[in-house]
């Protein structure tokens, strides 16, 4: 999809650097899927409530990860 927005020269050059995107489209797409990845990773933690309710530590969980 073809949008034409204005973005913050000095922002869109951080976001090149920090991601080592060599297009502002591919610092774009890197900025939006890195949001979607952080929204999706809070919406799991308010599923997952407090880890002390269920006896498990964290290496526990990372225990029953590693051996899958």
């Amino acid at each position: 999809m073809r949008t034409t927005i204005d973005i913050d020269t000095e922002l869109i050059t951080e976001v090149m650097k920090k991601s080592g995107a060599r297009t502002k489209k591919a610092a774009i797409v890197t900025a939006l899927k890195d949001y979607l990845r952080h929204k999706k990773i809070e919406e799991l933690k308010s599923l997952i409530g407090n880890y002390d309710r269920f006896g498990l530590t964290l290496k526990d969980l990372q225990r029953m990860r590693n051996e899958r």
